[in-house]
């Protein structure tokens, strides 16, 4: 399904010296911004969503779903985008194969909670799915390929002014009462805030090092499961694997980002790993294309208000692109969003200064449990770490206490009630604390 770009005689018709007044102007149509724009016009709001890019959109990131993004995905109206296209995923399949006697070093299953699933879907067919239902409920005010500007050089987040520009040329001139930046990692809105840039590159994982996370999709090979399977090799580091459907497997792989390898490098790199896995995943043949690779760790955090400028999605907050992380929290910053906009209904604003608080330290915790993640379970699963054997001795700890398994399904699902903190790392990994050796060591003197 194609989305329209916008007309230029609609948007000529309305050029005038005179700036409209709008209520919500949303910056990006990407998951966050076409599910929080087309949630505040069923709400009632007079809102403009646009978005520089026309085409269809092309992208390393947003295929695996977590059971909770998901779950929001579907109380927000977009199941019939998501579900008819996807394809659900209820379980991970790990295995290390890094063993002295190069056979499986440690092997485990991770289920996700009872009635809930994963789903994978093409980012394209997600985020077209996503578009198509937000113009439908907006009309022509969703407007693809249309940039925005300040109005003024001394941009005022408290009074925005902004002129909207099509391709030809032609301009409409708004004066919004909130902005919603839901226009990525490199947000202009974030720009208009003041906020610090996000930086190009990842964070280093726990005693690893900097690392980045190559990407391609694997076509008609046979054999492949029909969950998620992660196979840590010996010697070219970690596969990540899952099906799209219609013959397609999305392929991940982890490599070192000293020297900045080139694409024919990450793709005998991915011959490689797959090779290796190959005889333990039973899968033969398939042609691998669309290759590509970014930051295996992005974690940055960035403001979520200033004035009359709100941010959602990767705008805020950055996250890896492994594991749906990305796709969870900009869901969850948009049913944030709109649940405090429906609960003041009726109020003079749409936010105030307590909800926007309330959605920052929300939007906080949940960038301190990715975070969490991403640095500890990350390196136990993927990072080429100097630590021999760990990955090992945790897996045989959840093998002996199966209830780590479940609540390690809840965390990869998302729908764990409580964030993760960091203290709870060690138990959940089966590995000693202090007060497990003092008790040990109490147990041992009596």
């Amino acid at each position: 399904m194609n989305v329209r770009a916008t007309s230029s005689q609609a948007v000529a018709s309305r050029a005038s010296t005179q700036a409209e007044t709008v209520e919500f102007l949303v910056v990006g149509a990407g998951v966050a911004g076409s599910c929080i724009a087309d949630g505040l016009r069923r709400l009632g709001h007079e809102v403009v969503l646009v978005d520089r890019a026309s085409g269809r959109p092309n992208r390393f990131r947003g295929e695996y779903l977590q059971p909770s993004a998901v779950q929001r995905l579907v109380r927000m109206g977009f199941g019939e985008a998501l579900l008819d296209a996807s394809f659900p995923l209820r379980r991970l399949h790990f295995r290390d194969l890094r063993s002295p006697r190069r056979g499986v070093g440690g092997e485990t299953w991770i289920e996700y909670p009872d009635s809930t699933e994963a789903r994978a879907i093409q980012h394209v067919d997600l985020i077209e799915g996503l578009r198509a239902i937000a113009e439908d409920t907006l009309g022509s005010d969703m407007m693809m390929g249309t940039r925005v500007e300040a109005a003024s050089q001394g941009f005022d987040p408290d009074v925005p002014e902004v002129v909207l520009r099509s391709a030809d040329g032609s301009t409409r001139r708004l004066r919004p009462r909130w902005i919603l930046g839901c226009d990525g990692r490199g947000s202009l809105v974030r720009r208009w805030m003041g906020g610090a840039e996000c930086p190009p590159t990842g964070r280093v994982a726990w005693l690893g090092k900097r690392e980045l996370l190559a990407g391609a999709l694997l076509e008609g090979a046979s054999g492949l499961p029909e969950h998620v399977e992660v196979v840590r090799t010996r010697r070219n580091g970690t596969l990540w694997t899952f099906p799209l459907g219609s013959g397609l497997q999305r392929v991940y792989w982890n490599l070192p980002a000293a020297g900045g390898p080139r694409r024919a490098e990450i793709t005998a790199g991915l011959h490689a790993v797959l090779d290796e896995a190959r005889p333990h995943l039973g899968c033969e043949g398939g042609r691998m294309r669309d290759v590509t690779a970014a930051p295996s760790n992005p974690a940055w955090l960035g403001p979520a208000a200033r004035g009359r400028l709100v941010l959602a999605g990767d705008a805020l907050a950055v996250t890896s692109p492994l594991g749906g992380q990305g796709i969870s929290c900009a869901s969850a910053h948009v049913e944030r969003l709109l649940q405090s906009v429906s609960d003041r209904r009726g109020a003079p604003e749409p936010f105030d200064t307590q909800s926007l608080r309330g959605y920052e330290a929300e939007a906080r915790a949940r960038y301190r449990e990715v975070r969490t993640l991403n640095f500890h379970i990350y390196h136990l699963f993927y990072s080429r770490g100097p630590v021999k054997g760990l990955t090992r001795l945790v897996v045989d700890s959840w093998r002996r206490n199966p209830e780590r398994l479940v609540r390690l399904g809840d965390l990869f699902g998302g729908t764990r009630a409580q964030p993760l903190r960091l203290r709870e790392v060690p138990a959940l990994m089966g590995l000693p604390t202090p007060h497990s050796r003092r008790a040990l060591t109490e147990r041992l003197q009596a």
